[in-house]
């Protein structure tokens, strides 16, 4: 059945006009959908009924106009006409929105169904304009209704329109909203993990706090029981102990024997069994920063500005008498003393501290501390407390007297203590065990030339290792490149009998079920490479002791106040004194000239290294005059010194402190191509390993 057919009113039923005019309903209802974006089946039959009384107005209208004729057939299918053209109005306007709705997912259904609702009133004011012509009206009725179903028809156009751009602008809002929605939930996320991860680490940050506290307290505990505690008496020869403490002998620190306590030199069981004193600088103040100069040495108002600084003349008192004691004390009775292996590795990190402290100093255009004053500042600055840095001041002055000849490394640092070699010889003893090292490379490649390189490195160290001893061709011939004929046989002879003695002592102490026969075959000697290592160096040690012995006692003789540094006049002096180039007939000017090239900072005070560097090439010019002649060469400097060398030449070039001592002893220096830097302030032998090495 039409939706037509079934809104059709029962009052068409009934007979003649007046049936009708009675049961036709009102015309004009408060809302036809009731303000509802939506069409139902109660719309449609509405918009039937309203369509239905315009039909009935019009039929009247046609009935009472001149002429007419009644009712009949006719009207009857003018009728049903109607009804039919509404019904497929209404489907195919049902039809149109149903298929907005399907092609728009749903975001348009509002506006198809407010056009919808249109059509269909669209639709009975056509009915409405079609009855009204029915009727006797006035003739600009008509036109004045049209124009008004026009305006209402365009205004709902424009309507619509604005409807749909308002349509995209809320939607391109609303997804901007969702995309800022999306990208807060990410930042809140973000958020949320950062704060987790700050909320851990202040939670380790407590713990590690609580950690430190725990520590101070366990630290004020061990300087409360060191203040307290009594200090074991000092050993033979010894005085009264300072009350600083003394840690048991499974600690890990030494005893400290008293600052002002002075033992007997160590002695040494070296060839001839000698004694060996140790001597270092008298006692100075040792600050934990470079300290002030007297009023001598500080050359201008801001160089006496930057060395003045607060102390605590006490425990600067303490830590200065330990660590420049004129001779280093042995380890208190009941202490437990550093053992060989743990001086060695202390020498070495001192003596890098020292130099990284040294170019801290030069930046900030301040002078330079001992070697010896470093020791105190070195612990000073790694424990803290000076209790402490005192005991280990005292611990390592008494490792160095107790093992310095036993161990190389320990006897380069307390002669560079002592003021026997400046610290630049540190680099010279650092090379030459390498060179040692590179030579034995060189040696073991030169028997197997064929052996693969990991071999080789294998074989390398387990003789460096100490797990195999060297043979006797190989450590001779180690000897042989790195020394003359007179020194090599010397060396040799020294190195066979230290070890058949130590042989011989380990034999006695414990009867072995062979005869040794050692490693070099028949009546050869199995030395250890450490051994090796060791006669090396001392020699060298010795070497360059004897060569600086000179001026070591004239800096001594310079050094006034016995702290271990000269002042710029005092330099200029001792420059005076070797009749080096700057001391000429003109002092004054000589004397600024050199201190306008060693000291453009203007810092007025100067280390025995210092002094060394500075008047290397007169030092030089002294000992080679001294061996050569026994006289002092005028004028001095490294071109003496190449004027004297048998066999120098152009293609040699200038020769280093080294190469003099090579001169001094009586080697030539033979003419060899320049130098490369991995061999720079080496012998010439030991440089021709380094090109070997390097080939």
């Amino acid at each position: 059945m039409s939706f037509a057919s079934a809104a059709k009113p029962k009052a068409r039923r009934a007979a003649g006009p007046a049936a009708e005019r009675a049961n036709a309903p009102p015309l004009v209802e408060p809302s036809l959908f009731g303000g509802e974006l939506t069409i139902t089946k109660q719309h449609v039959q509405r918009v039937m009924e309203l369509h239905a009384t315009l039909q009935t107005i019009a039929r009247s209208a046609r009935r009472r106009a001149p002429g007419a004729v009644g009712g009949g057939a006719g009207a009857s299918a003018d009728a049903d006409a109607a009804e039919r053209a509404l019904d497929a109005h209404v489907q195919a306007t049902l039809r149109r929105l149903e298929a907005a709705g399907a092609a728009s997912g749903g975001a348009g259904a509002p506006l198809a169904v407010l056009e919808a609702q249109f059509e269909l009133l669209g639709y009975l004011d056509g009915e409405l304009l079609a009855a009204l012509r029915q009727l006797p009206l006035p003739g600009s009725t008509l036109p004045a209704v049209a124009a008004l179903q026009r305006a209402h028809a365009g205004l709902f156009a424009a309507a619509t329109h604005v409807a749909v751009e308002v349509h995209a602008a809320q939607a391109e809002a609303l997804a901007q909203a969702l995309a800022d929605k999306a990208a807060a939930e990410a930042e809140c996320s973000q958020l949320l993990v950062a704060a987790e991860a700050l909320e851990t680490q202040l939670g380790e940050a407590r713990a590690a706090a609580a950690s430190v506290a725990a520590a101070a307290a366990s630290k004020d505990a061990q300087m409360r029981a060191l203040r307290t505690a009594p200090f074991a008496g000092a050993g033979a020869g010894g005085g009264a102990c300072a009350r600083a403490g003394e840690r048991s002998a499974g600690g890990s620190a030494p005893a400290s024997p008293s600052a002002g306590t002075r033992a007997r030199p160590a002695s040494a069981g070296g060839a001839g069994g000698r004694t060996s004193g140790w001597r270092a600088p008298p006692a100075v103040s040792v600050p934990l920063s470079p300290a002030a100069p007297p009023a001598d040495k500080a050359r201008t108002p801001a160089a006496r500005a930057r060395a003045s600084s607060a102390r605590s003349p006490r425990d600067a008192a303490a830590l200065s008498a330990a660590a420049h004691a004129t001779q280093l004390p042995q380890p208190a009775a009941g202490a437990r003393a550093l053992s060989a292996a743990e001086a060695r590795e202390l020498a070495a990190a001192i003596v890098a501290s020292k130099a990284a402290h040294d170019a801290r100093s030069d930046e900030a255009g301040l002078p330079r501390e001992t070697l010896a004053a470093h020791v105190g500042t070195y612990f000073t600055t790694r424990y803290g407390l000076a209790a402490i840095a005192l005991e280990w001041v005292a611990a390592t002055n008494a490792a160095m007297a107790a093992h310095r000849h036993a161990d190389a490394d320990v006897g380069a640092f307390a002669a560079m203590l002592a003021h026997e070699v400046d610290e630049g010889y540190w680099q010279m003893h650092v090379a030459a065990r390498e060179v040692v090292r590179d030579l034995l490379r060189v040696y073991l490649r030169g028997k197997s030339p064929l052996l693969p390189e990991a071999k080789l490195a294998e074989q390398l160290k387990a003789r460096v290792s100490g797990k195999v001893p060297l043979a006797d061709d190989e450590w001779t011939d180690v000897l042989r490149f790195m020394h003359s004929h007179a020194e090599a046989l010397t060396l040799t002879h020294s190195v066979r009998e230290r070890v058949r003695a130590r042989r011989a002592a380990a034999a006695a102490a414990q009867p072995p079920a062979g005869a040794d026969r050692g490693a070099g075959g028949a009546g050869g000697v199995g030395v250890p490479y450490g051994e090796l290592v060791r006669t090396v160096c001392a020699f060298q040690l010795q070497q360059h002791k004897r060569f600086l012995a000179p001026f070591a006692v004239m800096f001594r003789h310079a050094d006034t106040d016995h702290d271990g540094c000269v002042s710029a006049q005092q330099l200029a002096t001792l420059a005076r004194a070797l009749g080096g180039a700057d001391g000429g007939a003109d002092g004054a000017v000589a004397s600024g000239a050199l201190l306008a090239r060693v000291d453009p900072r203007g810092v007025g005070r100067f280390t025995f290294s210092q002094a060394v560097a500075a008047l290397a090439s007169e030092i030089v010019a002294m000992a080679t005059g001294d061996a050569a002649t026994g006289a002092r060469p005028a004028g001095g400097g490294w071109a003496a010194m190449r004027g004297r060398t048998p066999r120098a030449s152009a293609s040699a070039g200038s020769l280093n402190e080294a190469e003099g001592m090579a001169v001094m002893r009586g080697k030539e220096t033979p003419t060899a191509p320049p130098k490369t830097p991995a061999a720079a302030g080496l012998p010439a032998a030991a440089q021709a390993a380094h090109r070997a090495v390097a080939g």
